[in-house]
């Protein structure tokens, strides 16, 4: 009877620092969540600056911007609009530069918890009208006739 008194000890003792050690990593775990949490608003998407992208950079930005277009803004314009966005759109740095800033305050509108409440129409109303008028400003006079695509040079330091 006191050998098994023994092992229930030794059991007791063993899951009592099990638990200790569940507890400390329980601790950390909810620090990391914290941490994260307070680190949200920094996260926010933000424009980038085409100039300063390497080429696998520079396309998978513009694959995120082909993406957004053909599921989100394309789908939701009329058709005088739709025309403004030429197939060549990704060739012309001007277009590059609004579709992106509009794709952030598209981003701004929908996709973030925090956004003010009025954020979706102030896109709607504002920034959408305002830039599909520059781009199609801007490919009006285009040919299509690129020779390749636009890559810019890297700026040096």
């Amino acid at each position: 009877m006191e050998n098994d008194r023994q092992v229930s000890d030794a059991e007791d003792i063993s899951l009592a620092a099990d638990l200790i050690r569940l507890e400390a990593r329980f601790d950390r775990l909810v620090d990391t969540v914290q941490a994260l949490v307070d680190e949200l608003p920094q996260r926010r998407l933000r424009a980038w600056t085409w100039q300063d992208l390497d080429p696998e950079q520079y396309q998978a930005r513009v694959d995120i911007l082909s993406e957004w277009i053909e599921t989100h803004l394309a789908p939701r314009l009329g058709s005088m609009d739709q025309q403004k966005l030429r197939p060549c759109w990704a060739l012309h740095p001007d277009v590059l530069d609004d579709l992106t800033a509009l794709y952030v305050a598209w981003h701004d509108a929908y996709r973030d918890p925090q956004a003010h409440r009025t954020a979706a129409i102030t896109y709607r109303d504002r920034w959408r009208p305002s830039t599909l008028h520059r781009v199609g400003d801007s490919l009006r006079s285009c040919s299509s006739g690129h020779a390749k695509p636009y890559r810019p040079s890297r700026m040096s330091d």
